[in-house]
């Protein structure tokens, strides 16, 4: 004897025929209905057809949170990797010099020669701090003065060999006029001179 026959279990194929012996015997007593059975379906259908559509709208927003998230890291690489670098540029034009320095009998009894406006320059530079005027004495002139002053609309600076005065930024360049005070040394004797100063211009980031 078989397992199923010492259980009494009856073949699968007289278990549904039971089943549906059942489900007929409970729609004849009215315990159930045919619309029960089909509000049951009905329900249990909706339940698939909405479980499926969460699971393909929630596929579709992974998709495009995935693609959001990689347009933005390409533009925010594209900003970071722009960039551009502007060098430091500072030019001068002398417009005017004078050539000579004249020493005369007034100027060595009062102990300077002044010269106004004895350099017209024009100055541009691209650095919004601005750039560096640099003034230096030329060779074979420190016996006849022991120092100078030089001064640019009210910036001055005085030096015996070399300085500098710091010149703002303006938008297209600016013409500057230089005014030069020599202080006489005791040796020193009237006639003229050749101009004993070189002027040039430095960008600030030089100096």
């Amino acid at each position: 004897m078989n397992l199923l026959q010492k259980c009494k279990i009856p073949p699968l194929r007289h278990v549904w025929s039971i089943k549906r012996l059942l489900g007929r015997i409970l729609l004849d007593s009215e315990f159930i209905t045919y619309q029960d059975l089909q509000i049951k379906y009905g329900l249990r259908h909706q339940k698939k057809i909405v479980t499926a559509c969460l699971i393909a709208a929630l596929s579709l927003l992974n998709l495009f949170i995935g693609q959001e998230t990689h347009a933005f890291s390409q533009n925010s690489s594209a900003k970071v990797t722009i960039s551009a670098t502007v060098k430091e540029r500072a030019t001068m034009q002398v417009l005017n010099q004078v050539q000579d320095l004249v020493v005369t009998d007034a100027d060595i009894e009062r102990g300077y020669v002044e010269v106004s406006a004895g350099s017209r320059i024009n100055v541009k530079t691209n650095n919004r701090a601005g750039c560096l005027l640099a003034f230096e004495l030329l060779s074979g002139t420190s016996t006849l003065f022991h120092a100078v002053s030089v001064r640019i609309k009210g910036r001055e600076v005085q030096f015996s060999s070399s300085g500098w005065i710091q010149q703002p930024y303006v938008l297209g360049g600016s013409i500057e006029e230089v005014t030069y005070h020599f202080m006489l040394s005791q040796d020193a004797q009237l006639g003229r001179y050749n101009w004993p100063l070189a002027i040039s211009v430095l960008p600030l980031g030089g100096h």
